[in-house]
């Protein structure tokens, strides 16, 4: 469970720096709360950490329900990967919101593979 545990860790710390982004933004640019609409650079950091936050709430609990039926650090790769994928979005965003689509894809591959590891793990565990 320890990998499990780094991997949600470092998940969470990249929201937070990307959150930190979004407040950079804010005040260099001179977007007041609560508003949320900026130059292209400013929506762009906003939507990467909203959509971010949109992903973690289905994705933490896949994560640490996977996590009871399979291998924990086998488990924690899966969240390696959405971390990379996260990343990948941010990037992909800020550059043009078009080049967002590979991290966005494989944010939603990682996930149905969790729902999969769930649903396979509840049926091997004779619930079903």
């Amino acid at each position: 469970m320890t990998y499990l545990a780094l991997t949600t860790t470092l998940i969470l710390m990249q929201y937070l720096f990307f959150g930190a982004l979004v407040a950079k933004a804010r005040l260099s640019e001179a977007v007041s709360a609560p508003a949320v609409q900026g130059s292209p650079g400013f929506n762009a950091l906003y939507r990467v950490h909203q959509n971010t936050l949109e992903r973690l709430v289905v994705f933490l609990p896949l994560l640490w329900m996977a996590g009871q039926f399979w291998h924990a650090s086998a488990v924690a790769t899966w969240g390696a990967v959405f971390l990379l994928a996260r990343h990948s979005y941010w990037k992909g965003y800020v550059k043009s919101p078009g080049d967002r689509k590979t991290g966005n894809v494989l944010t939603m591959l990682v996930m149905a593979g969790l729902f999969l590891a769930n649903l396979l793990g509840i049926a091997r565990s004779g619930m079903v």
